[in-house]
């Protein structure tokens, strides 16, 4: 997934899901290899200001409970990080175009 990262070599799966220009934005200006250029180079407000993030209620999120807790008991552990291999019998995920809120 790195070395993918790091040479552009993206698999968008555009053929499986639609993915909203906001959403497709964030995540190439995260992958930024220029620094200075990276979404958040300027600081957290850059990142929470992205029209992909607008509808977070930033004010009150800590109040909220979270959705899930990983219950994780090594910093290094990658228990809940799979393998592109292991999506490969998921079926497609289908959103509505322009959902911000999922993708």
């Amino acid at each position: 997934m790195f070395e993918n990262i790091i040479s552009r070599r993206i698999n968008w799966y555009e053929d499986e899901f639609e993915l909203s220009p906001e959403a497709r934005d964030f995540m190439e200006r995260l992958m930024c290899s220029d620094s200075a250029k990276r979404l958040g180079a300027h600081g957290a407000d850059e990142v929470k200001q992205h029209p992909f993030l607008q509808p977070v209620d930033w004010a009150n999120l800590m109040q909220k409970e979270a959705a899930f807790v990983p219950q994780v008991t090594d910093p290094e552990s990658t228990d809940y990080v799979r393998l592109l291999s292991e999506y490969a019998n998921d079926p497609p995920v289908r959103l509505a175009r322009g959902d911000r809120r999922r993708l």
